[in-house]
């Protein structure tokens, strides 16, 4: 198409400055200005878009994105307010500016002096009439064909053409091998369009996809695919219409829920086909992510079910960055996103981490609240941050909607297993053990729930059913943390050669993971060779992130290593590291009574390595507290520590006491060098 030589073509989109001007009356706006203020509180900016708003109520050609930023604030959809060819003026020459000075007159002289056309025959008027069809065909096409960069990665589809009662077929999907989904979307569109019977597939199963639109006479084809990435599954479908080839929806689930999920994404499939055909219902989600967005997304949730070592949450957030680079408005990126700085916080900075973790939160709670995903990443950030009796709330409510969330099971499952620390109640630890069972048989992949579970049964002091599960736990995923779990039940039975096994595998399988150090010194501590424990426990800390993990538990077993080896400074600045968490964690409200033992062992040990260096009020407060703190603890772990506090203050009577109660759960505390004086 021919344009002058000082005009370029202006590239993107155009929105109507009465159709604006209408919907930001209708959203209780009264001035471009408030849409600015509004755009920037949906999105978190520093500063409001004013210009793009301005551009846009100037109609001028603006990106798709901008326009759609603008219709999400307005409340209303994109394609409503794209400036349509009724409302553009005619393009007439003005009048020049001395004939309409001279008057009516002058106008008609001047006219008179044009070169008159001759008369047209009729066949040469037909043929000026196809030229001028053709012209204007060609215009139009490429008017409507996508620029270079005007596609931005978005999962909203604007509409493709208006089809009223079009012909549709519809595709098998690809990977959804019983052909059950292609089935209930071909009935779900048969409602709105004339659809292609099943059996045209078999003409069509091997042609590309425009030529089955042509040998079909169709308007359109429907196609997809089903993907799964470890737990979860994913479905794509793309409209072929006007000669080309859009994507219109797509989402994701657990792999083990898609046959309960077929109706459902049937009916989003129709609605989209019905929304990018102008024919949109009012109930039609409005967002998804395009392929390579959702592929970020599926990519960081497998990394995410990984151990969380460091560098599986770093590639977990490496990849939910990703899909927010390209799509900012996918709630599913930011809590996936959100769960792995929860994952985080114990690696570095915890205060950085949470803050970081409720921003992410906080917009995928904006963006979509009621999605399952962003509800559980919501629970698991209400627990870190010691309001688990709300999120205890929220889980039962997610798992009420998503009966085969395994995810939403296992975060339960530790919420209560929190709660049951904190209040010893048996009857909360039943139910944590029926959360975690039910995560693990919902979906027979997923290895965290058995690994929660066996360490409940631990808890609970039935060490033989706690091995045998975290053995079924191996099966479905060997990695480091199930045979750290594993070894450590070992140790517990007395079994100590089996332990150190199982954290030298442990070590071999992930060396770059602190795990199998920190828990092979733990092996040495026993052995008696504390600066080899020292050594290994140091090297386990420094394996994580920047060396300072917030882990008070961590600080406190190499402070123990470095006294029993007499390296007293270095025992001193561990101890002193370990009790500045603890009491972070007790400020948060996360401080159970295990923690509360082990914190009193910190101070306790401090005072006899440096005395003076714990005053005498907080002496006295320790000891005001310990008959209280032992009355309250449930676990071997913190009986052990009380037994060690009790030791060293010179009450045998009341370790003797603590160490038999330990050790009904885990015989091979009896053998921790701290503890010999006890030993009959």
């Amino acid at each position: 198409m021919h344009e002058p030589p000082n005009k370029q073509r202006r590239r993107g989109v155009q929105a109507s400055r009465v159709r604006l001007t209408k919907a930001l009356a209708d959203a209780g706006l009264r001035t471009q200005a408030a849409l600015a203020e509004r755009i920037a509180d949906k999105e978190d900016l520093d500063s409001p878009p004013r210009d793009a708003v301005s551009r846009a109520f100037r109609e001028l050609p603006v990106e798709l994105t901008t326009l759609e930023r603008i219709a999400r604030a307005l409340d209303v959809e994109v394609h409503t307010l794209y400036l349509t060819a009724d409302e553009v003026p005619d393009a007439r020459p003005e009048p020049r500016a001395d004939a309409a000075a001279n008057g009516p007159r002058a106008a008609a002289e001047d006219d008179d002096d044009e070169p008159k056309p001759r008369e047209m025959d009729g066949l040469t008027m037909l043929f000026a009439l196809v030229i001028v069809v053709l012209l204007a065909a060609y215009w139009l096409y490429d008017r409507w064909q996508p620029q270079a960069g005007d596609q931005p990665l978005t999962g909203v589809s604007a509409p493709l053409l208006d089809l009223g009662t079009a012909k549709l077929v519809v595709q098998f999907i690809e990977g959804d091998d019983n052909g059950r989904l292609a089935a209930a979307i071909r009935s779900r569109l048969a409602e709105h369009f004339s659809v292609a019977s099943p059996t045209a597939a078999a003409l069509t199963s091997n042609l590309a996809t425009n030529e089955t639109a042509e040998t079909l006479r169709t308007d359109g084809v429907v196609e997809g695919e089903l993907v799964t990435v470890g737990r979860l599954s994913a479905v794509r479908v793309y409209l072929y219409a006007a000669g080309q080839r859009h994507q219109v929806w797509a989402e994701s689930f657990p792999a083990v829920a898609f046959a309960d999920q077929v109706d459902g994404i049937a009916t989003n499939v129709s609605n989209a086909v019905l929304r990018a055909t102008g024919q949109a219902s009012v109930n039609t989600p409005r967002h998804f992510p395009l392929v390579p967005v959702q592929n970020d997304y599926l990519e960081g949730e497998y990394h995410l079910d990984r151990p969380s070592s460091e560098l599986n949450i770093k590639r977990a957030q490496s990849r939910f960055e990703a899909a927010l680079r390209q799509d900012a408005n996918y709630a599913r990126a930011h809590a996936g996103l959100c769960q792995t700085l929860l994952e985080e916080h114990w690696m570095a900075s915890e205060e950085r981490a949470l803050q970081d973790a409720a921003r992410a939160c906080g917009q995928a709670l904006q963006l979509d609240a009621d999605d399952p995903v962003v509800a559980t990443a919501h629970a698991h950030f209400l627990r870190r941050t010691g309001r688990n009796d709300e999120a205890m709330q929220l889980y039962a409510e997610i798992i009420e909607r998503a009966p085969k969330d395994s995810a939403a099971y296992y975060g339960y499952a530790n919420s209560l297993l929190a709660e049951w620390r904190e209040s010893s109640d048996e009857a909360v630890m039943e139910q944590a053990k029926a959360m975690a069972s039910k995560a693990a048989e919902v979906d027979p992949q997923v290895w965290k729930p058995l690994f929660a579970l066996a360490t409940m049964y631990w808890f609970d002091g039935d060490v033989e059913q706690a091995i045998a599960i975290s053995e079924k736990a191996r099966a479905r995923d060997e990695n480091e943390y199930v045979l750290a779990n594993l070894g450590s039940f070992y140790l517990c039975d007395g079994a100590f050669e089996k332990a150190l096994e199982a954290y030298r595998v442990a070590q071999q399988l992930a060396p770059e993971s602190y795990v199998g150090d920190e828990f092979i010194g733990l092996t040495h501590y026993y052995l008696g060779d504390y600066e080899q424990s020292a050594e290994l426990r140091q090297r386990a800390i420094n394996k994580v992130a920047t060396g300072e993990p917030e882990i008070h538990e961590m600080w406190g077993s190499l402070a123990d290593s470095q006294r029993m080896a007499g390296n007293t400074e270095a025992a001193i600045a561990a101890y002193r590291r370990a009790a500045e968490i603890a009491e972070r964690d007790y400020l948060r409200g996360t401080q159970p009574a295990a923690d509360q033992a082990a914190r009193a062992w910190y101070y306790t040990a401090l005072a006899s390595l440096e005395p003076g260096s714990v005053p005498a009020a907080i002496a006295h407060s320790i000891d005001d507290d310990l008959d209280r703190i032992e009355a309250e603890v449930t676990e071997a772990s913190a009986h052990r520590r009380m037994a060690q506090t009790f030791m060293l203050r010179g009450e045998t009577d009341k370790a003797k006491a603590a160490i038999d109660r330990a050790a009904t759960v885990c015989q091979g505390y009896r053998q921790m060098p701290d503890l010999a004086g006890l030993r009959d």
